[in-house]
């Protein structure tokens, strides 16, 4: 079928027109519309069997449906293939008949909420890891503070700090470094004190001396 549709200039762009183009003032608006062809709705067996729309169907809302349209049917055996999560019910993904063009409003929502609980779930666990790491973290940051403490009193950058670098970093810091420290942080007595040495409990005792 055809159509005339006649818009008045009030209705339209009033008396001033578009400014900057070729739509002027005034103006009455006329079109030819034919309708070629109207799509019917796809039916969606879904939303005529949940009565109550919460967004799953019930073995008494099938039994219902099923009734109406008279029908015999295994809702055990239906339902045994339907209800993947054998929650009792078939939610919108689950049902394999007609379900039109999208899911009733429901569906979406209980959707969105199930996404935004993943997500939320996510941030959580991320957060968790995130706090488990940071005494690891801590940890390193603290390594590498003592890694750097020694290669600054390692003057040559040979690995082991002599018996005259040590002494050259208290001399640095207006101290003066006793025989007694020398021997407890040569642990070994080889002349030098080597990272190993550094890090253990003697060099723990000469840092905090430090």
């Amino acid at each position: 079928s055809k159509a005339h549709i006649v818009i008045p200039p009030h209705l339209a762009y009033g008396d001033s027109g578009v400014p900057n183009s070729k739509v002027l003032g005034g103006v009455t608006l006329r079109y030819d519309v034919e309708i070629l062809d109207i799509k019917k709705p796809s039916p969606n067996d879904f939303a005529l069997i949940d009565q109550n729309n919460d967004g799953r169907l019930s073995k008494e809302e099938a039994k219902a449906y099923f009734d109406s349209k008279g029908q015999m049917i295994d809702l055990e055996a239906l339902f045994k293939e339907e209800d993947k999560d054998r929650s009792g019910y078939v939610d919108w993904e689950e049902f394999s008949g007609p379900k039109g063009d999208g899911p009733p409003d429901i569906v979406v929502q209980e959707q969105r909420r199930k996404m935004q609980e993943e997500q939320a779930a996510q941030a959580r666990a991320a957060a968790a890891q995130q706090q488990a790491q940071q005494p690891q973290v801590q940890a390193q940051e603290a390594q590498q503070q003592v890694a750097d403490v020694f290669q600054q009193m390692d003057g040559d950058g040979d690995g082991k700090i002599s018996k005259e670098e040590l002494a050259a970093a208290f001399v640095a810091m207006g101290s003066e470094m006793t025989a007694e420290f020398w021997g407890e942080s040569d642990v070994d007595g080889d002349g030098f004190v080597d990272f190993g040495e550094f890090v253990g409990d003697a060099g723990g005792k000469k840092r905090d001396e430090l």
